[in-house]
C-alpha cells in the first residue's frame, strides 16, 4: 500500500506540487500521465525517498521512504519516463507494462 498524504513540493519557490493525497493499493495498476512539467517525476521521486517534501506524508507499506529507505526500495520499482520505441495506445500501453512487468 502507498499512501499519499497532503504532499507538497517547491524547487526555488515554485510550486510544482500543492496538496497531493492518494492512495494505491496492493493490486492496483496505476499509470501518471500528463505533459512534462505537470510533476508526474517528482511525485515518483517523493515517493521513492529521492525528494524531501515540503508538505505532507509517503508510507509504503508502513514505512517512509526517506526514514525506511532500504525497506522501501527492497518492494519499489520505477520505469523511467522513456516510453518503449513502439507507437501504443495509452490503454494498450498501460497492457504492455502490466503484461511486462514481474508484478504479483
Amino acid at each position: 500500500m502507498i499512501g499519499i498524504s497532503n504532499i507538497t513540493k517547491k524547487f526555488m519557490g515554485v510550486e510544482c506540487l500543492k496538496d497531493i493525497s492518494v492512495r494505491f493499493d496492493r493490486g492496483d495498476r496505476v499509470a501518471i500521465t500528463g505533459p512534462n512539467g505537470a510533476g508526474k517525476t517528482t511525485l515518483v521521486c517523493i515517493i521513492l525517498g529521492y525528494y524531501y517534501p515540503d508538505n505532507g506524508k509517503v508510507l509504503i507499506n508502513g514505512f517512509d521512504p526517506i526514514r525506511d529507505r532500504i525497506e522501501v526500495l527492497k518492494k519499489a520499482s520505477y520505469i523511467p519516463q522513456l516510453s518503449p520505441p513502439i507507437k501504443l495506445t495509452v490503454k494498450d500501453l498501460i497492457l504492455y507494462v502490466s503484461k511486462s512487468s514481474a508484478i504479483d
